[in-house]
C-alpha cells in the first residue's frame, strides 16, 4: 500500500445528528472529487457553495448521475 497522507476536518452535526465534515488525502478535497466526477451533489446547506463549480462541470461533461434523469430532491 502507498504511503498516503489522510486528513478530516470535523465541523458542526447536523440537525439529525450526523457528523458534517471535510475529508481529504494528499491534500486533495474527496468531497470535491466525488462532486466533480457525478458521484455525489453539492449540497449547499452544508458546503456553501464551495462545490458549485465542481457540480457545474460534471453536469456540463455529463458525468456519473448526470448521465441520466434525474430530479434534485
Amino acid at each position: 500500500m502507498p504511503n498516503t497522507s489522510e486528513s478530516g476536518r470535523a465541523g458542526a452535526d447536523d440537525p439529525c445528528g450526523r457528523t458534517v465534515a471535510t475529508c481529504s488525502v494528499e491534500g486533495r478535497d474527496l468531497g470535491e472529487w466525488l462532486v466533480r466526477n457525478g458521484l455525489a451533489l453539492d449540497w449547499l446547506q452544508y458546503s456553501k457553495g464551495r462545490y458549485h463549480e465542481a457540480q457545474r462541470e460534471a453536469k456540463r461533461a455529463v458525468r456519473g448521475l448526470w448521465t441520466g434523469s434525474y430530479v434534485e430532491p
